[in-house]
C-alpha cells in the first residue's frame, strides 16, 4: 500500500493535475516543473521497486524497494516542514508512513537474502 502511494504521488506530482499554491519561498521553487518532475519521478521509481519485488516475490527487491520509500517518506517530510514549517497537522501522517516503510525496511533487512 506504501508502495502504491509513493506511485500516485509521483504521478500526480508530475502530471497535469498537479495545481499548488506557493507559500513560502520552498513552495515557489517546487512550482518549477523540472524541480518538481526530479522528486515525482523518484517517487514513482520508489514506488515501482516496492511493488516489482512484492509481485514477484523476490526479497532482494523488496528490501531494496522498501528502503527507497523510506527515502521517499523521509524526502516528503522535510519537504513538508520547509514548505509549510512545523504545523504537524500538514506533515504528521507523512511522518507516520515513512516510519511504517523504516520499520518494513527494517524487518525486510532481516530476511534479506544473499
Amino acid at each position: 500500500m506504501l508502495a502504491v502511494a509513493l506511485l500516485l504521488t509521483g504521478i500526480y506530482a508530475i502530471g497535469p493535475w498537479y495545481v499548488g499554491g506557493p507559500t513560502t519561498a520552498m513552495g515557489v521553487v517546487l512550482e518549477a516543473d523540472l524541480v518538481r518532475a526530479l522528486p515525482a519521478s523518484f517517487y514513482i521509481i520508489s514506488g515501482a521497486f516496492a511493488m516489482f519485488g512484492v509481485l514477484r516475490k523476490q526479497p532482494r527487491w523488496r528490501y531494496r524497494g522498501a528502503f527507497l520509500c523510506t527515502l521517499s517518506y523521509t524526502f516528503l517530510v522535510i519537504l513538508r516542514l520547509l514548505t509549510f514549517g512545523p504545523f504537524p497537522i500538514i506533515w504528521l501522517f507523512t511522518l507516520a508512513l515513512g516510519l511504517i516503510s523504516a520499520i518494513i525496511y527494517l524487518w525486510e533487512s532481516g530476511r534479506e537474502v544473499e
